[in-house]
C-alpha cells in the first residue's frame, strides 16, 4: 500500500500536521526535562518567613538560598527516580518519532516508516505523561518547612502540552493511514470495475 503522503490532499495535511506535532512535543520534552522548576514548593520557615523552591527533574533547588544545582543532600525516593527514568525514555522516542521527519526531508516516506513515526509518539505520549509523578514524589517534600504546597511550575506544563501533542501526533497518523486505506480500497474498486467493463466490451464486440 502507498503511503499516506502521496495519495489525498487529507492524508499530506495529516502527516504535516503529524511533523509539527512531533517537533514541538520533542522540545517541550526537552524542556521539561532540563528545567530547574518542575515543580513549585512554597511554605514557612521557622522564622515565620514566607520561602518558594523550584525544583526540577534533574536539578533545582534542594534548600533555600540554593540555586539551581544538583540536588545533593536530599533522598529522591522512587517515585522522582522514576520520573527521571521516564524523562530520558521520553526523550529517546521523541527523538525516534522525530529522526525519520529529519532524514525523509523531501523524499517519499513509507507506510513502515509512518507507522514507525505513530508507535513512538505513542510511547512518547505515555512516558512524559508519567514524568507527573514528580507530584507525588519526595520533589514536593520540605520538611524545614511548614503549611508546604506544591504546584505545577513551568517544566510540569511543557511535560503536559508535550503529552497532548504527542497524542495528537499519533492520533493523525492513525488517520492518515486510514484515509491511505479508504483511498486504496476506493481505487482498487473502481480499477476492478474498469477491468469488468473493459472485458464485457470485448466480449461484446466478439460476439
Amino acid at each position: 500500500m502507498a503511503a499516506p503522503r502521496e495519495n489525498t490532499r487529507e492524508s499530506r495535511v495529516g502527516l504535516g500536521c503529524t511533523g509539527l506535532y512531533v517537533i514541538a512535543a520533542f522540545g517541550l520534552i526537552i524542556s521539561a526535562t532540563v528545567l530547574c522548576n518542575y515543580v513549585k514548593i512554597t511554605g514557612t520557615d521557622e522564622n515565620g518567613q514566607a520561602v518558594s523552591l523550584a525544583r526540577g527533574i534533574w536539578k533545582g533547588q534542594a534548600f533555600a538560598g540554593d540555586g539551581c544545582g544538583n540536588l545533593d543532600g536530599l533522598d529522591l525516593g522512587t517515585r522522582w527516580k522514576s520520573a527521571q527514568a521516564m524523562s530520558i525514555l521520553g526523550c529517546f522516542t521523541g527523538a525516534m518519532a522525530i529522526w525519520p521527519l529529519v532524514c525523509a526531508c523531501r523524499k517519499e516516506i513509507t507506510l513502515p516508516t509512518v507507522l514507525n513515526i505513530g508507535s513512538n509518539s505513542l510511547w512518547s505520549c505515555l512516558w512524559s505523561g508519567l514524568t507527573l509523578l514528580m507530584l507525588t514524589s519526595n520533589a514536593c517534600k520540605a520538611d524545614f518547612l511548614t503549611d508546604v504546597t506544591c504546584a505545577l511550575d513551568t517544566g510540569a506544563n511543557c511535560a503536559i502540552a508535550a503529552t497532548v501533542l504527542f497524542f495528537l501526533a499519533s492520533m493523525s497518523i492513525s488517520c492518515s493511514i486510514a484515509t491511505a486505506t479508504v483511498v486504496a480500497a476506493i481505487e482498487a474498486e473502481k480499477n476492478a470495475d474498469a477491468e469488468k467493463n473493459a472485458d464485457a466490451e470485448k466480449n461484446a464486440d466478439a460476439e
